[in-house]
């Protein structure tokens, strides 16, 4: 009987370590892929967790080396024999006792992690701890009979310092490169040899651009990307000249020390045109990574008041509508239509459009085509959202967007998403703190005229 019980034990635990090591695997492929996981909607918190820095090890994703415990204790329970038992120092005895606690000891870090410092949680992450720690308490129950009290001094050594490591590595050691945004000052600059003109104007074809995925830095002047043929609830190619009127120059602004010239007069904004420092926020909704940064300007506009402005240019990490991209990523697919639908609900209600935008960058479910127009249909009404998506303002718009994005790109050398643009620099990447952002503020305002 006792053979028996040790044998469906052995058995579930194996199942155990097998699913740990199978949810690890996703993440370790999301980690190398960013593509999105099912079912990680929003409030789930999992992009919050899997893109920040805790997610990896001196650039090496945690995940792999989830992997290589979970399937080193699998392994550990399949070769271990019923006469292990009889033998102390067996060492398969010993190897499944270190993968247990150095499995239970890294799930009460990174749940810690995620609780304190991150405060969002991931369930995939969830799932696989609770997988583990099950499956390493079984294997602690499995072979604690059969160890020696050295063994087990020896063994809790082991784990110790194998998480400890991990731990002081994360927590000293150098940040994802992909961590921190890259910000440029104008007076850090050479002065531009010439103006680039308005910000609004159309590239043609022969200006290609390159861009990074978001977090990453792109490398100026390579040739411009093909983009996949898909449908699109959007035209192919918005950032085509339509037919726009033209701009009056002496309404635009100047930004980054008059590399960009962009009319703000009927762009989304948070706050008034007046204020003392107007700044441009390019983003996408399907970007985590711009998501974050959007919550982060909620508390930066709240903090500066009536001396922040902030206009909002949706510039989608989609093919469809910019040129820019490659390939793109599969949680990016609909980001040309929840611009579009974005800038004709601004058009259309710019007092719904709030409601409409916080919508999209707090709540991955409303990225559908059908839940982006149920939500619009609810603010503004279906008539209304037609009457504006078939405005050719809001493709014109969108094209204008994209085309600041080129624009500062090519002009920073730098094109990571979100970015933040004022008269005198670019933030380029995802703020670590709000600090950060009112430090770019601060030495974005203009400069107090001396004193008498």
């Amino acid at each position: 009987m006792r053979t028996d019980a040790a044998s469906r034990m052995k058995i579930v635990t194996s199942l155990l370590a097998c699913a740990a090591a199978g949810l690890s695997a996703v993440l370790l492929y999301q980690s190398l892929t960013h593509d999105a996981l099912p079912g990680c909607g929003g409030g789930s918190g999992c992009g919050e967790v899997l893109s920040s820095r805790w997610s990896s090890f001196f650039g090496v994703p945690v995940s792999l080396f989830a992997v290589g415990i979970y399937l080193l204790m699998l392994l550990a329970v399949i070769a271990r024999s019923p006469r292990a038992a009889e033998k102390p120092q067996h060492l398969e005895t010993f190897v499944v006792a270190l993968s247990a606690l150095t499995a239970i000891a890294a799930a009460g870090w990174f749940i810690a992690v995620q609780a304190l410092v991150i405060k969002a949680l991931c369930k995939y992450c969830m799932a696989t701890h609770a997988l583990g720690v099950t499956a390493s308490v079984l294997c602690l129950l499995m072979v604690y009979r059969s160890m020696r009290f050295k063994s087990v001094v020896s063994v809790m050594v082991c784990a110790a310092a194998l998480v400890g490591v991990m731990i002081a590595g994360q927590v000293f050691g150098p940040k994802p490169k992909t961590a921190g945004p890259v910000v440029q000052y104008v007076d850090d600059l050479p002065t531009p040899t010439s103006s680039p003109g308005p910000a609004d104007a159309v590239l043609t074809p022969d200006e290609p651009v390159d861009t990074p995925e978001p977090g990453k830095v792109p490398e100026p002047d390579k040739v411009a990307a093909e983009t996949p043929d898909a449908p699109s609830e959007t035209p192919k190619n918005p950032t085509a000249p339509v037919d726009t009127p033209q701009l009056d120059v002496s309404q635009t602004v100047p930004f980054y020390g008059g590399r960009l010239n962009i009319d703000p007069s009927e762009l989304p904004i948070a706050g008034n045109l007046d204020a003392q420092v107007l700044m441009v926020c390019l983003f996408d909704y399907t970007c985590q990574h711009c998501r974050t940064t959007r919550k982060m300007l909620e508390r930066t506009s709240r903090k500066h008041g009536d001396g922040l402005g902030i206009l909002f240019l949706p510039a989608p990490l989609d093919g469809k509508c910019n040129r820019m991209i490659k390939r793109t990523q599969y949680q990016h697919r609909h980001a040309c239509m929840l611009a579009k639908m974005s800038l004709a609900v601004w058009r259309a209600d710019p007092k719904k459009w709030v409601a409409f935008d916080k919508a999209l960058y707090t709540d991955t479910r409303f990225h559908t085509p059908g839940g982006a127009r149920k939500t619009a249909v609810e603010l503004i009404g279906e008539q209304a959202l037609d009457s504006a998506l078939e405005d050719p303002w809001a493709d014109a718009q969108l094209a204008r967007d994209v085309n600041t994005y080129q624009t500062t790109a090519k002009a920073a050398g730098k094109g990571a998403l979100p970015m933040l643009i004022t008269r005198r620099g670019v933030m380029s990447g995802t703020p670590d703190h709000p600090s950060e952002v009112d430090r770019f503020i601060k030495r974005s305002k203009p400069a107090e005229p001396n004193k008498p």
